[in-house]
């Protein structure tokens, strides 16, 4: 009788294997520590990181952040750093000393997943530095390879596998997986025929087996405590459990064994189960049924009673589909028994040979379907018998083979439910806000969004994974929760068109998750509202896109964008509430080009705008408020072109420009801190610069340092540095501008007690205003804070207003070869130049 539990214990896992791919570099700039402070003697560790890839065709994830353990409790240090692609390593200092101190590492996506890990033990003496070289593995999802839909079907040689759907076992909500077939009975010397049932718990980070009910119902198996496999494992992992499994027969009288309830009858027997599930590998597969997969993941199972190790079985789990190979031996036997899997029909799409019939889904004749939460139960979808909730009509959808097919939503107090996920295999097109079934238009506005409640139990897989597609209008959207469940709309084809919709409480509301090397094109998704969502928009791979006229409240990350081109964001806001502003990032951009934001307004982030890898940058109009840490960053970004940006009230540094290149223009950057110099903020950061960087015609007011210059070349003119501590601070005597001119610095703290060449010691000195030996030097002045008062300059910084004040020194005076837009020589300052505010 074949079952997880009939017998021994078989549990069918997936196992996740990677080879050595390229070394980590983790880069020391944006690090940060969450550290105990020691009490004791301390060392350091030198750590070098390695990343693992594939032997098969299982494309390389690009991680952007690293985060290393080193020992545990109170003692525990916690270090995060950016990382590239490329050889390198990094110092972590005051460890407590000890030996065999776990060390441990996770390399995390740009949403914050872990996609590798590895760890090992380092001894640490005081004083000195340990060397740590450590491979990370992927680590990889179960659920993908382990899809829960209703009604789905896997064929094998000896057996059929169904997915009932959601029951109640012994007390507790699960999913139903009923085997039917014929196993050998050794009793009596023939195949018998059974039917038997798995029940499983699908959480957000383990996948929970219960027990089972087998031999036709007439005996059930409950697991106790249950087994809890962690959703996310590793290739190399061993994962051991124990259990007992307790056996209960059919109650005098009876025939079956009750399943929905607590069992409250002694159970006939009792077992104590050891069980070792090891994580093997990735490797292709082709099966003497004709199915062939390019990559599945392999684990080794085996299981005993009472300590005793038992025969082990290897499984073979294809993405998407389940299980398709199982090679095993019973304790009883002697022989090998491989089942291949013949066919499946996975949400609708069929894998292979697959015979016999399932139940149709509901269909309509017309290219509308209804549904309307107030209709009775049993409709057809059409506008005199809708159906009353969304499933059936997204099933009514896959039924039918037009692609003009539209769910239509009255408009009702009482919101729409949807019992399980789905995957749309057409496009899928929703649009609510009718005010009747039959309606020929909705309302507009945010009052004629429909609701969805999707806040019950967390779905294990996205709510709405669309193959070829979306349209989705006038609906508001309730999940979970921030931190609960799994995406609500995941798009792997198709182009998306998203209208006047809302979205509140979703570990990510709104993604697109291609397959390796296709790029999904013409999207436009404005007048969007995101609420508590621990993401708003993930996007990965994805072109020619419009987002507009967006609004996200107390989301960790608002948009995330990786791997994409020719994407155009404008007027959107976004707010951090003070739970999460002290991790969250409001845009994070990698490996993206042809990227174009306008009119946005973010507030309250760790960090407000972040690009990595990202070509062509063009960004214009916007405003970063109150962020925590960096408010702007571009790292390896080329040809950036940045104007006509406030960065205001920040923390650290307000731009920073690491090994990239381009102009910023008409930036304005304000601490909004009468205190600028008690905390370390940094106006501009030039790191690094693999090309020309220039700032022309920028402000920065109020900050310790108004720019901090790491690398020889950048150009700097028409720029007004007021109220800093330092004008420009310098690492070494070679990192010096290539081009400083047409700038006024005002109220630098040193500049009167220095003299010398144009910067000394960090600090800009009076003798900037005379130097006229050298064109790239010219016309820069400098005042003293009695000199000149600030508002000489600007009309009122300190409030806000930094237009040029009447007859401040800054107007007509700025480089001869740039003019002002009415063509006179360019003043200095932001409001100077062809690209003034």
């Amino acid at each position: 009788m074949h079952s997880f539990f009939s017998g021994f214990l078989k549990t069918r896992l997936f196992t996740l294997t990677c080879l050595l791919f390229s070394l980590m570099v983790i880069s020391a700039c944006g690090g940060t520590d969450a550290t105990n402070i020691p009490t004791g003697p301390t060392g350091a560790l030198s750590m070098k990181v390695s990343i693992a890839s594939t032997t098969t065709a299982l494309s390389f994830v690009k991680p952007s952040t690293l985060k290393i353990i080193v020992g545990s409790g109170s003692q525990q240090k916690i270090t995060t750093a950016a990382t590239s692609d490329q050889a390198g390593s990094t110092i972590i200092t005051d460890i407590p000393v000890g030996a065999s101190i776990p060390v441990i590492t996770e390399a995390m996506d740009a949403s914050g997943i872990i996609i590798y890990r590895g760890s090992t033990t380092a001894n640490f003496e005081a004083g000195a530095t340990t060397v740590v070289n450590l491979t990370l593995w992927r680590v990889h999802d179960m659920l993908t390879f382990f899809p829960i839909n209703q009604g789905d079907i896997r064929q094998y040689a000896n057996r059929t596998e169904k997915v009932v759907g959601r029951v109640i076992f012994n007390g507790t909500e699960a999913w139903e997986f009923q085997s039917t077939g014929s196993d050998y009975s050794s009793a009596s010397g023939t195949y018998q025929t059974y039917t038997n049932s798995d029940y499983f718990v699908i959480g957000q980070d383990s996948i929970k087996i219960m027990g089972s009910i087998h031999d036709s119902s007439t005996v059930l198996t409950v697991l106790d405590p249950p087994i809890s496999i962690p959703r996310f494992l590793q290739v190399g992992q061993v994962f051991t459990t124990s259990h007992r499994a307790l056996n209960y027969s059919a109650p005098s009288g009876t025939t079956v064994c009750p399943t929905t309830t607590p069992q409250t009858q002694s159970p006939a027997s009792t077992i104590t189960i050891e069980s070792r599930i090891e994580v093997a590998g990735l490797e292709p597969l082709t099966t003497s049924t004709g199915l062939i997969f390019a990559e599945t993941l392999k684990m080794s199972f085996s299981t005993g009673p009472d300590g005793k190790v038992g025969y082990p079985s290897t499984f073979n789990f294809a993405q998407g589909i389940g299980m398709v190979r199982e090679e095993s031996r019973d304790s009883d036997s002697t022989t090998t028994r491989i089942d291949l899997l013949k066919g499946a029909l996975i949400n609708g799409l069929q894998f292979g040979s697959i015979s016999g019939t399932t139940p149709p889904p509901p269909t309509t004749s017309t290219t509308d379907i209804w549904v309307d939460a107030a209709a009775s139960a049993g409709g057809n979808g059409s506008s005199t018998s809708p159906f009353n909730t969304l499933g059936p009509a997204i099933d009514a959808v896959n039924a039918t083979t037009s692609s003009a097919v539209q769910i239509k939503l009255v408009n009702r107090s009482a919101p729409l439910t949807l019992d399980n996920p789905r995957t749309i295999l057409s496009s899928l097109s929703i649009e609510g806000g009718y005010a009747a079934a039959g309606d020929t238009a909705p309302g507009s506005g945010s009052s004629f969004r429909t609701a969805i409640d999707l806040s019950g139990t967390p779905f294990a897989l996205s709510a709405f994974i669309c193959n070829n597609g979306v349209t989705l209008k006038n609906v508001s959207i309730t999940g979970p929760g921030a931190n609960l469940g799994s995406p609500l709309l995941e798009v792997r084809g198709g182009s998306m068109v998203i209208n006047n919709c809302s979205f509140a409480s979703f570990i990510a509301a709104v993604g697109c998750n291609p397959p390796a090397g296709t790029i999904l094109s013409g999207h436009t998704l404005s007048n969007l509202e995101f609420i508590g969502c621990y993401e708003g928009m993930s996007f990965s791979s994805v072109s020619q896109m419009t987002i507009s006229s967006c609004i996200f409240s107390n989301c960790v990350n608002p948009i995330i964008l990786a791997g994409s081109e020719n994407v155009s964001i404008s007027s959107t806001n976004a707010s951090a509430s003070a739970s999460t502003s002290s991790t969250t990032a409001g845009l994070l951009a990698g490996n993206c080009s042809s990227l174009t934001l306008s009119e946005m307004e973010f507030s309250g982030f760790r960090t407000g705008f972040t690009f990595n890898t990202v070509t062509d940058l063009m960004a214009s109009n916007c405003i970063l408020s109150n962020c925590s840490d960096s408010s702007l960053i571009l790292q390896q970004c080329m040809n950036a072109t940045v104007k006509r940006i406030k960065v205001l009230g920040y923390n650290g540094t307000a731009l920073s420009s690491l090994n990239s290149s381009g102009t910023f223009s008409n930036v304005i950057i304000d601490s909004n801190d009468p205190s600028y110099s008690d905390y370390m903020r940094t106006g501009v950061l030039i790191s690094g610069n693999t090309g020309v960087v220039e700032l022309r015609n920028c402000m920065i007011h109020r900050a310790t340092s108004g720019i901090s210059i790491t690398s020889a070349g950048p150009i700097i003119r028409n720029c007004i540095i007021d109220t800093c501590s330092t004008g420009i601070n310098e690492t070494d005597i070679s990192a010096s501008p290539s081009n400083l001119s047409y700038n006024i610095f005002h109220q630098a703290s040193y500049q009167d007690m220095l003299a010398g060449p144009i910067i000394k010691n960090f600090y800009v000195t009076a003798e900037f205003a005379g130097i006229s030996g050298t064109p790239l030097l010219a016309g820069n002045q400098v005042y003293s804070s009695s000199e000149l008062p600030p508002a000489a300059i600007t009309t009122n910084p300190t409030s806000g207003d930094y237009t040029l004040a009447t007859g401040s020194p800054a107007i007509n005076t700025g480089d001869p070869s740039i003019n002002d837009r009415d063509s006179s020589v360019s003043d200095i300052g932001p409001y100077g130049g062809p690209e003034a505010w």
